[in-house]
């Protein structure tokens, strides 16, 4: 199951953050529906989270790198320190883009 599948299975979140950030990636039809690489999946979303977002766009990605059917890059599922240290590349890019919004 790719990230999208796991995002589009989620049920309604309280937090406004998670569930906005699922409203936005189900209503996407752009988004990459073919990778679970939280590092291409960061290169989508970072201008287009502010930090909220982004903590929400990390959350889910835990708990889908829980999820038995994920698709994550082998060296990734092999190496859950590796999976937490690939969550912080949309921060990366985020401080390091002048062109990010939320600044």
């Amino acid at each position: 199951m790719h990230y999208i599948e796991f995002i589009s299975t989620l049920p309604y979140q309280k937090d406004t953050s998670l569930q906005t950030l699922i409203e936005m990636v189900k209503s996407d039809p752009a988004f990459p529906s073919d990778t679970s690489d939280p590092q291409q999946l960061a290169k989508y979303m970072y201008l287009k989270l502010d930090h909220k977002m982004t903590s929400a766009f990390q959350k889910t990605l835990i708990i889908y790198a829980q999820n038995p059917e994920n698709r994550l890059p082998d060296s990734l599922r092999a190496s859950y320190p590796l999976m937490l240290d690939s969550l912080n590349i949309i921060i990366d890019m985020q401080n390091n883009d002048n062109n990010y919004p939320w600044r």
